[in-house]
Parts: structure tokens; C-alpha cells; sequence
């Protein structure tokens, strides 16, 4: 894409401060490369979320008249984590609220997430957390998240930093949060060609299969679009996978990602083929695993976790294969228990959120199907995780691991956070078929906030489907608005797919 305008969303570091004084900040070197203007919205001390009133990422957005902008970058984060102590909701709802407002004031937009840098401001490591409960890896996940959930490029510094613990007195101005002008050079430089790789104009895309109710799927091999980024978080640093047309850097991955709406850890599996054994041999139990999947200029987030289980690799012929067996999220039902005792006539919110606070479980509470009141009181003793669960069941809403995130949500709300026409133009590639939830429900307890009706479909792999998702679902004889109830994600090599469960309220 012809870039002429970029505009830059963010707090000091973007604004430009070495921790004693102004410097030039990174959006000069981006302006250089680019010999376009960079207009500078940043203002120090600015938050992601709204808990500094006068200064954060949504109002920076509101204030600006985004017409005429080819690009924006956005970076936030630092204030949030080292400062204002900010929930992780808080965030996640304020870049989800930023992003929107963008988009709503120039859909044409190019979007860039950039993530926070490490910072030693209260932390001596990334898993350091901090006064609300989470450190800067979890930080960094959050945001990592919701950028991947709307196909937006993010730059994670992780993974080739230029701030580390034994450089960091010297590369910040500071020592603990604001890079000197040489680091701010060297920032816009990795920026820079970020944003070149990001806003490069893909080939044409393959012509739309003719609308019909039963097409075949979009196969990697047939149209060179499909494509695969694949992250693994070892202990010696990160490891890149990519399947995509270039036979030169790609290799073959399948995988098959279940996806539910229960409080289970959806376990799946990966195959990558001809992987080198050294490489292997760094991949071990417990290393996070993030898998992006899509069309070329479309790709988003299906798989966010660890691995369970490695195997011994097999060969086929003169190929290796290698198969991780993975499992989704964080694993809470390990927690320390706890004791908690809460009087007659507490509400479902309350003991919700005070679980969360003593256990430190990161939970995205989007909306319960009803805020039930537990008229004899209720008692925690012992996993709150489980105790979580229980008290999600009362309120009618699903417990849930979307794309990795732990998630409290009743599937019919009005936070819609996917809403789009699942058809045979946009990828349905079966009939669906329904069938009634609702036959021996017989008082209105029976009501589980599942929905009373479920349609099974199959599509051609969309990240954007997972669970919570409200889908248009259409063909010749079905016509209504679903919730995404569980699925899986696969790929065998060939066709990319996306089977689904909706449900109907």
C-alpha cells in the first residue's frame, strides 16, 4: 500500500523522553525511512485503560481526526502495568474500545499494534507481577490477543529485544523505563521495517467460488493463500514456523484445535514436518504456543497455550514428523485453595470478583446471563477455580478459554465481539443441520443460557470463528442469528477447515 500520512497513538516512550529529559523519539526514524510526515498524538504518562482520566488511548483517538491517515501505531502499556496498576480487563476493554473508534472514524486505516518494552520499574523480570496480580508477559499476552483477534500486525519486542537485563542501565535513559536517544534510533529502525512487512500490497487475491450452497474448500495447494505463523516460547528464545507459498521458508504444519464453551483446557495437536532436532530438542513441557492461521493479509489468532506432551518423532519415507500435543490456557485448578465465606443474599458479581481477586486468576468477565443471588450465602473451600465454575453454572453463562484468554461470558449478550455472515460466498461449505436443546427442559431451570437449538456447520478455516462469536448463519433453508458453541480448527495438509457448533437462544 502507498503510505503518505502515519499517525502514532502512545504514552512517553512514543512521545519521546529519556527519563530526564525530551529526545527525539522513535517516530523520526519511521518518518525518515518512510519521507512521510508522522504526526505524534502521544502524551506522557498515558494509559491504555481509562485510569488516567486526562490522558489515555481511547481519548487520544477521539481528539484526532483520523482522515486522511494511511497508518496508525498504537503503544500502551507501560503506565498501565508500572504505575496505575490497571486491571488487565481495563486494558483489553480500552484497546478493544480504541481499535473500534478507529475503525468507526477511518475504516481504511492500516493498524500496527506495537507492544510495551520490558521494564524494571517495580519488576526485575517479566513474570514479576505487579500490584494488581499479573506481570509484563501477561501484559504482553493481553495486548497480543486482542490485536491477533482483529488481524492487526503487533511488533512483541520479545522476540529479538533491545532491552535486556544486561544492557537495560545502559539502553534506558533512566535504567528502568525510558530508552536514550540511541535506543529510540534503533526502536524506530525495527518500527520502521515492521510496518513495511505489514503494509506491503499482497498479490490478487484468487476469484470468489461461485455462490452455491456446497463448495469445495480453499486448499493451501490449490490457491498458494493459505497460511500458517507459528510460535513456540522456549526456554533459549522463540521459535518461528511458517507455512505460506514460498517453499523456500515454509514448512508443513498440520493441526487439529478443538475449541468449547466448557471450563475443560481444549487439547489438540500439531504436526510440523521435518522440524531440524536441534530445534526439537528445545521444545519442551510447559513452553507457550501461539498459532495465527488465515489467507494471505488475513490471518488472526486460533491457538493460544502450552504444550502437554512431546513424541518421539517418526519418519514417512524420507520425512520427519514431528507431533506436539497441546492444551489451551492457563491451568488454574492448580492454584493454592482457598476459604472464603460470603453471607445470605450475595450476588454471583460479588463472589465472582472476589475469587478472582484472592486467587489472582486472570479472568476477562464479560456478562452473566443472570446475576443470580445466592439467597443462603455460599462457601469457597478449597480449588477457586472450581468454585468459579459453580457459580458461573448459577448464572446460566459459560466458563470458557477463548483463544487462550480464560473468559466468563452468558453467549447471548449484546458485547459483540465477532459479527459476521457465515454463507457460501464468505466460506459455508455444508448444509446445516439443526436440533432442539430445549425437548425435556421442564421448569425454567432447565435452562442452561446454552440456547434452545444447535446447528452443526462446516466452513473453510476462519480465525474469526471461536467461542462466544455471534455468526449470521445462511444457506437455502437456514436463515439466523447463532452463537458459537464449540468447533474445531484443522488442517491436514490440504484443506483448511473450521467445523462449528451455534446455538440459538
Amino acid at each position: 500500500m502507498a503510505i503518505k500520512r502515519i499517525v502514532a497513538f502512545g504514552d512517553s516512550i512514543t512521545q519521546g523522553w529519556d527519563g530526564n529529559r525530551g529526545v527525539t523519539p522513535w517516530i523520526a526514524e519511521v518518518s525518515k525511512q518512510f519521507s512521510v510526515p508522522v504526526d505524534n498524538q502521544a502524551v506522557g504518562g498515558s494509559t491504555m485503560s481509562g485510569d488516567n482520566r486526562d490522558h489515555n488511548f481511547v481519548q487520544q483517538v477521539q481528539n484526532t481526526n483520523l482522515s486522511g491517515y494511511d497508518v496508525a501505531t498504537i503503544a500502551f502499556g507501560t503506565n498501565d502495568f508500572a504505575y496505575y496498576n490497571s486491571s488487565l480487563s481495563a486494558v483489553k476493554s480500552a484497546l478493544t474500545n480504541g481499535i473500534d473508534t478507529i475503525k468507526s472514524k477511518n475504516p481504511h486505516i492500516k493498524m500496527i499494534g506495537i507492544l510495551p518494552i520490558q521494564t524494571w520499574k517495580g519488576a526485575t523480570n517479566l513474570d514479576t507481577r505487579n500490584g494488581a496480580g499479573y506481570s509484563q508477559n501477561d501484559l504482553l499476552a493481553a495486548e497480543r490477543s486482542i490485536y491477533q483477534q482483529y488481524g492487526i500486525a503487533v511488533l512483541d519486542w520479545r522476540d529479538a529485544p533491545l532491552v535486556t537485563v544486561a544492557n537495560h542501565s545502559r539502553a534506558l535513559g533512566d535504567g528502568i523505563v525510558h530508552p536514550t536517544a540511541e535506543t529510540y534510533v534503533k526502536m524506530g529502525d525495527r518500527i520502521a521495517k515492521f510496518i513495511k512487512d505489514n503494509t506491503a500490497t499482497p498479490p490478487a487475491p484468487a476469484p470468489k467460488p461461485a455462490p452455491q450452497q456446497d463448495i469445495k474448500p480453499i486448499t493451501a495447494t490449490g490457491q498458494f493463500m493459505f497460511e500458517i505463523y507459528m510460535d513456540i516460547y522456549t526456554d533459549s528464545g522463540v521459535l518461528h514456523y511458517v507455512h505460506n507459498a514460498d517453499r523456500n521458508f515454509s514448512l508443513d504444519i498440520e493441526f487439529s484445535l478443538p475449541f468449547d464453551n466448557t471450563s475443560d483446557r481444549s487439547v489438540g495437536e500439531i504436526t510440523i514436518w521435518n522440524m531440524s532436532q536441534i530445534s526439537f530438542n528445545r521444545i519442551h513441557e510447559g513452553n507457550r504456543v501461539v498459532v495465527n492461521a488465515g489467507y494471505h493479509g488475513d490471518t488472526g489468532i486460533i491457538f493460544d497455550g502450552q504444550i502437554y506432551k512431546t513424541t518421539v518423532p517418526t519418519r514417512e519415507g524420507g520425512d520427519l514428523n514431528y507431533t506436539l500435543r497441546v492444551v489451551e490456557g492457563t491451568d488454574y485448578r492448580k492454584l493454592k485453595h482457598v476459604s472464603l465465606t460470603f453471607g445470605e443474599g450475595t450476588d454471583a458479581t460479588t463472589i465472582i470478583n472476589k475469587i478472582v481477586q484472592v486467587s489472582g486468576i486472570n479472568l476477562n468477565f464479560v456478562s452473566l446471563g443472570r446475576n443470580y443471588v445466592f439467597k443462603e450465602g455460599y462457601t469457597v473451600d478449597g480449588s477457586p477455580f472450581d468454585a468459579l465454575s459453580d457459580v458461573a453454572d448459577q448464572t446460566r453463562s459459560a466458563l470458557f478459554y477463548r483463544r487462550g484468554q480464560l473468559t466468563l461470558r452468558w453467549l447471548y449478550d449484546a458485547e459483540v465481539t465477532g459479527n459476521f455472515t457465515l454463507d457460501s460466498k464468505s466460506g459455508l461449505i455444508s448444509s446445516p443441520t439443526m436440533e432442539r436443546r430445549d425437548d425435556d427442559w421442564i421448569e425454567s431451570d432447565d435452562d442452561d443460557g446454552q440456547g434452545r437449538y444447535e446447528y452443526s456447520a462446516d466452513s473453510i478455516l476462519n480465525y474469526r470463528i471461536t467461542t462466544g462469536e455471534h455468526v449470521h448463519l445462511v444457506s437455502e433453508f437456514v436463515d439466523v442469528w447463532a452463537a458459537v458453541l464449540s468447533g474445531e480448527h484443522t488442517f491436514d495438509g490440504t484443506n483448511p477447515m473450521t467445523t462449528l457448533e451455534l446455538g440459538v437462544k
